[in-house]
Parts: structure tokens; C-alpha cells; sequence
């Protein structure tokens, strides 16, 4: 009867074997440094960060950056918000700014992102060619992004308010008789 329970007792008692951590929803971050902000993803500091500046609170927004750049410091969207909220923060480092959306600019995440936020730069800095081009060039790849859009048509009537103040008042004369001739 002993060697009964004994068989039995083999074949259930089986040796544990530790399988190597797998990355769940729960662990996938664990392996970060806990000094990285508690652990977050990244994408949880960068939409942070979003809030933060939809609130004006730019130096928040700036911190939230830079932990989602530290995080991921290959991801050029991140890069391209970190600069745009260091420029929002200090306009002295303008330069700086440019320079480092200009290198977000030639990743696959940010290229978008900091095209626009370049354009952004330009027109708060009144470069309506500059601004034109960017925002040009943003709706060129995401046909529906609806800030550039909008940024767009306020430079084109920005820019066609300059020729028109160009053109002086003989010629703005000649405009108006015309279209109530034509009216």
C-alpha cells in the first residue's frame, strides 16, 4: 500500500520549474528604473504633458516631456513636444528649440508633430513664409490635421493682407470701384 501512495505521490509532486518572467499589462514596465517617475509608460507622461499645456502650465508639461523622452529618447514625437515646451517656456532658446525639432522632424514619430509645432514657432515669431511651408508640409501628410488646417488659412489671410497693404491705395481703389462695377 506504501508504494501505492509513493507512485502517487511522484507522479503529482512534479519538480517546480520557474518560468522566466513574461511581460504582462501588470509587468511590462518593470523592468525600467524606479527612478524614472514611479514607473509610468511613456505615452502616460506624454498625454500628461498634453494636459499640462492645454492648461497653460507649460513647465509641468515640460517635466512630463522630458520623463516621456527619458523613458524613450528615440521617439521623435516626445523630442518634438519636449523642445516645443522648452521654447513655450523660455522664447530666449528659440534657436535651441528649432534645432531639436528639426531632428524630430526626420523620425517616423515626429515628423508630423514637429512640422506643425515648427509652424507654430514660425507664425508666434510672424515668419508667414516659414509658417506657410510647415503647416504646408503637415497637411501634405495628415490631410485631416485640423490645427494645421486652421494655422494654414490664418497665414494665407495674414500674407494676403501684407500684399494687399503692398500694393498701395491707388490700387486698392481700383479693386473696390471694380467689384461695385461689377456688382
Amino acid at each position: 500500500m506504501s508504494d501505492i501512495l509513493a507512485e502517487r505521490a511522484a507522479k503529482t509532486s512534479a519538480p517546480v520549474v520557474e518560468e522566466p518572467a513574461v511581460a504582462t499589462p501588470s509587468n511590462q514596465f518593470a523592468a525600467r528604473p524606479p527612478s524614472l517617475s514611479g514607473l509610468k509608460p511613456p505615452e502616460e507622461h506624454y498625454r500628461a504633458g498634453m494636459k499640462f499645456a492645454k492648461l497653460q502650465q507649460m513647465d509641468q508639461a515640460e517635466k512630463a516631456f522630458a520623463y516621456a523622452h527619458k523613458i524613450e529618447p528615440d521617439n521623435g514625437k516626445f523630442a518634438a513636444y519636449l523642445a516645443w515646451s522648452e521654447y513655450m517656456c523660455d522664447p530666449s532658446k528659440a534657436s535651441q528649440a528649432k534645432a531639436h525639432l528639426k531632428e524630430a522632424r526626420k523620425t517616423k514619430e515626429g515628423s508630423v508633430e514637429a512640422s506643425y509645432l515648427l509652424g507654430t514657432i514660425a507664425l508666434a515669431e510672424n515668419d508667414l513664409v516659414g509658417a506657410k511651408t510647415y503647416f504646408e508640409s503637415v497637411i501634405t501628410k495628415r490631410p485631416n490635421h485640423t490645427d494645421a488646417s486652421t494655422s494654414l488659412r490664418v497665414v494665407k489671410g495674414r500674407l494676403a493682407k501684407e500684399e494687399d497693404a503692398k500694393k498701395g491705395l491707388f490700387t486698392r481703389i481700383v479693386k473696390k470701384v471694380k467689384s461695385s462695377l461689377e456688382e
